[in-house]
């Protein structure tokens, strides 16, 4: 596992070179410090240093001087910061544990002094205010998320090829996505076991690289734990911890569906606008992702709900009691969980673009339905995902009914199914790719 490698690693490697500030945000035991190891792993020793605002005994000692931090490195490194001929590098793990660090690493950066931070948090309510309010123009921000199917596929099998990729990148070629098969062909069944992995245990990085399956079930269950007691119990704006819990548990179960508040709070037993903040606090802590639907102006048959999706599937499937690929295909929670590794997909390789695609789903109010728009300078790629070995009729009938709204922005769609082979048709004058799930890297 220590030799997996993030799409976003290179991209971070080359912040190195700016002084701004690079903050690697995320969910906890995503990879965030494992993959600022592998940066500073290939620095010189002597050129980084590293702390941990977890740690009460640093936060007490800058919460006393705001200074001190300053005057530990320059101990460190033997001069004073304006004397350092060459960049050094700060790593601070859990930054948002102290706020004050932000307007610590402002004065750095505003003096231009040669000190380049590279932090990690794992929550964006003070990450994002703190960063708009002292590092605004003056940081890199990189999101991370568990292991994607195209992070396992190139690490495991040494397969670059990404149909997901070429999606983001703007209008599909058949001859690219002849290509990709061709090369993911070959390997075709390992990507299928992986595919089956992530629908079941997630993707956390330590549930990967862990061989024993009750092992895997065990880490599951403590990464919930120490979600809820270390970043929600710390909270002073949750009223009541057991109806958060209880709220997480069933935002879980209504993984990658249409959340009705009103309902979900009635049975939690609090009210809508507190199930909301819950929620609210649920997608800064990124273990929810809030997926918009697509509106057209001056229409009011398409819905305008969220689609919830929780960040890894393991920790669904927990809340669900479902350890075997037959027990999920019995809970009818396949497609959700199917459509999650897709989104983990899109997410982390948008993450690699200057200018990404819009990311949303359509559904109108006679429940026709398209899983993925992705939206790229006023363009439409319509995406559907089915475990069906065919693409039955209804996803037929779904598309027709989205063309109908958006068809003069839409050229080209996408169905992932369980079949065999890349097919391409032609349907209401439009290019059609139907490719199978495990192209959908």
């Amino acid at each position: 596992m220590e030799t997996y490698q993030r799409l976003v690693f290179s991209s971070v490697q080359k912040e190195l070179e700016s002084p701004k500030v690079s903050l690697i945000i995320g969910a906890r035991q995503v990879g965030k410090t494992t993959l600022i190891g592998q940066i500073i792993s290939q620095l010189p020793e002597e050129q980084w240093v590293s702390y941990n605002a977890d740690d009460s005994l640093f936060r007490a000692a800058l919460e006393r001087d705001p200074k001190w931090l300053q005057r530990d490195l320059e101990a460190r490194w033997g001069m004073p910061f304006k004397s350092l001929i060459e960049r050094k590098i700060v790593v601070i793990d859990e930054i948002q544990k102290c706020p004050l660090l932000f307007e610590v690493v402002k004065i750095w950066y505003d003096n231009k002094y040669p000190v380049k931070v590279l932090a990690s948090g794992s929550s964006s309510l003070e990450i994002q205010k703190k960063n708009a309010e002292s590092l605004a123009g003056r940081s890199f921000v990189t999101r991370l998320f568990p292991f994607c199917l195209t992070e396992l596929v190139k690490n495991e099998q040494q397969i670059f090829a990404s149909p997901c990729a070429e999606m983001l990148r703007g209008k599909l070629s058949e001859e690219k996505l002849r290509e990709c098969q061709q090369q993911l062909y070959p390997h075709r069944e390992a990507i299928l076991r992986s595919l089956e992995n992530l629908l079941i245990l997630g993707g956390l990085p330590e549930v990967v690289s862990t061989q024993n399956i009750d092992a895997k079930h065990k880490l599951i269950k403590n990464m919930i734990t120490t979600y809820l007691e270390k970043d929600i119990r710390t909270l002073s704006t949750i009223a009541s911890e057991s109806d958060f819990v209880r709220s997480f548990e069933l935002i879980s179960t209504a993984h990658g569906q249409l959340v009705t508040l009103s309902e979900m709070a009635s049975e939690v037993g609090i009210n809508r606008a507190t199930l909301k903040k819950y929620l609210a606090i649920m997608e800064a802590t990124f273990v929810v992702t809030a997926l918009p639907s697509l509106q057209k102006k001056a229409r009011k048959s398409q819905v305008k709900s969220e689609k919830i999706f929780v960040y890894d599937n393991g920790i669904v499937n927990f809340f669900g009691h479902v350890d075997r690929l037959e027990h999920l295909i019995q809970s009818n929670a396949i497609g959700s969980c199917l459509e999650q590794i897709f989104l983990m997909n899109v997410l982390a390789q948008r993450e690699l673009s200057s200018f990404p695609p819009q990311l949303r789903y359509f559904r109108d109010y006679e429940r026709h339905e398209i899983d993925f728009i992705l939206e790229q300078k006023g363009r439409f790629l319509p995406i559907e995902i089915t475990y069906q070995t065919k693409v039955a009729p209804e996803k037929w009938r779904n598309l027709k009914h989205f063309l109908g709204s958006f068809g003069k922005t839409t050229s080209q769609a996408v169905f992932f199914a369980r079949v065999e082979h890349m097919e391409v048709k032609r349907f209401e004058g439009k290019e059609v790719f139907i490719l199978p799930l495990w192209m959908m890297v």
